[in-house]
């Protein structure tokens, strides 16, 4: 048996340093099945790691 289910998500606030976003699970009827949320922390790259395409914390 299939069951479609769908999830919404918004970045309800992205700054220089911190992003938060919610996101939400429904089911065909519009019945929530699942809410999330999340905070974010933005790490800043260096030029090295920017030209090398590595992350900040590697």
């Amino acid at each position: 048996m299939v069951r479609r289910v769908r999830c919404e998500a918004t970045a309800v606030h992205v700054g220089r340093r911190t992003a938060y976003a919610t996101a939400t699970v429904t089911d065909p009827t519009s019945r929530l099945l699942a809410h999330a949320t999340t905070t974010c922390l933005i790490h800043a790259r260096t030029r090295e790691q920017a030209t090398q395409g590595t992350s900040p914390t590697a």
